[in-house]
């Protein structure tokens, strides 16, 4: 190749390489993949906003707190998971208490890996997939939010007589245990 462009033909398409100050990808001369300093570029768009410059996973310890009181619950299961590419963050928890100690107030779900964008009524939704051990009404539904600038989740029980109300420290009892997932934008 000449001026750091190394090319290997093929027989409908030219693939070619620059790693000069970053490496380019192009196809029959058209930029497919740009890697550099600010991260990765796809289809010639070199703009740092557009570039994926993040990747990551890991575990975090997910927390039952109360809004008013957080309390100091002590677990049977804690478990947290989270993927981070670019600015999504995609999380996966598993708590079980054994005692809700002090907390009071509304539930919190305390201690996400990244605080949340500070959009105004930016909020992400929790899918819950399971719920155990509650102290609600047949026919209730949980759900949550993570908000703007937050680094916790707040649960919801929606209840059939009353409708959507914050799900309360004393809903979850001393072994209540959920598992859900949530994506949000961090900031």
């Amino acid at each position: 190749g000449t001026n750091g462009w190394v090319t290997m033909g093929f027989p409908s398409a030219k693939f070619e390489v620059d790693a000069k100050a970053a490496m380019k990808v192009a196809i029959d001369g058209a930029q497919k993949l740009y890697i550099y300093e600010g991260g990765l570029a796809f289809n010639g768009d070199t703009a740092p906003a557009n570039s994926l410059d993040d990747y990551e996973t890991g575990t975090w310890t997910p927390t039952v707190a109360g809004g008013s009181i957080e309390g100091s619950p002590t677990y049977t299961i804690q478990v947290g998971t989270y993927t981070k590419i670019g600015n999504k963050v995609h999380v996966e928890v598993y708590v079980k208490t054994s005692a809700t100690g002090t907390a009071a107030g509304s539930v919190r779900i305390n201690g996400l890996p990244f605080t949340s964008h500070s959009i105004t009524s930016g909020y992400s939704t929790v899918n819950v997939g399971y719920a155990a051990n509650l102290a609600i009404l047949a026919g209730s539904n949980i759900s949550g939010t993570c908000g703007p600038s937050r680094t916790y989740i707040g649960l919801e029980n929606w209840d059939s007589t009353t409708g959507v109300s914050p799900l309360q420290i004393t809903e979850w009892t001393a072994d209540g245990a959920m598992i859900f997932s949530v994506e949000y934008t961090a900031a």
